[in-house]
């Protein structure tokens, strides 16, 4: 006991930033090189520290396997499934109701912690929107836990217009999700519109919301009532 309370002081007392870091580093030397046998060391953490620092961005087997030199698809696909088994990561696939091209869809990845998005960054400018979306996907896996039936995915079309969530129960999709943390801006407020009401009429689904950093509102749209949420207010809501 005396040596546990001795273990929790020092890390009461250890810098956080400091704490994450090292255990990033410890997880990635020892749970997945030396677990695995990983033999290019420095290409492994390159493609670690890129998906870390790149939160809710798309990404391929493909893409990664040229961007940093892999030998095939296969060992970039086994490289992100060793991020994913290591608990850094987590990833979505597209929606579609064809099994063979969700499986075959560009992944979006997430960040298990959003901690770690804060101090493994390399970008000098705060990036709330993917931050916030990340915290999103989090709860939203959080809450699967709880629910069998629960399935996560994206939604894009081929215009390439994005739906950050699509959550599916059994057969149907029963609430459409984009996370917008400043919808100040005009364009940037037509676009998430735009591409949740086409998700909508697609998806044959109603429930729609647009989770925001402080803006609160009720809005009808095209027979559609767009729900804008904070945050913090939906985290409250889901618990």
């Amino acid at each position: 006991m005396m040596g546990q309370k001795a273990k929790e002081i020092v890390v009461e007392r250890e810098n956080p930033g400091n704490y994450l870091r090292e255990l990033y580093s410890k997880i990635v030397e020892r749970d997945i090189i030396s677990r695995y046998k990983i033999s290019f060391k420095k290409t492994f953490k390159e493609i670690s520290s890129t998906l870390i620092n790149n939160p809710s961005k798309l990404i391929s087997y493909n893409k990664i396997k040229n961007n940093f030199g892999l030998g095939s698809e296969h060992t970039a696909k086994n490289y992100i499934s060793y991020l994913e088994e290591s608990y850094l990561i987590f990833i979505l696939n597209r929606f579609s109701f064809k099994p063979v091209e969700i499986e075959k869809s560009e992944k979006k990845i997430y960040v298990i912690d959003t901690g770690l998005i804060n101090n493994m960054s390399f970008k000098l400018s705060d990036n709330y929107g993917s931050i916030y979306e990340n915290a999103v996907a989090i709860e939203l896996m959080r809450l699967k836990s709880f629910n069998k039936n629960m399935e996560i995915y994206y939604w894009k079309n081929i215009l390439h217009e994005e739906v950050d969530f699509a959550i599916k129960e059994k057969s149907r999709v029963k609430e459409l999700i984009q996370v917008c943390y400043d919808l100040n801006n005009f364009d940037t407020k037509e676009r998430e519109l735009r591409s949740l009401i086409k998700a909508s009429d697609e998806l044959k689904c109603d429930n729609l919301f647009i989770i925001t950093g402080n803006y609160k509102k009720e809005e009808k749209i095209k027979n559609k009532i767009i729900n804008y949420i904070p945050l913090y207010e939906w985290l409250l809501k889901s618990r």
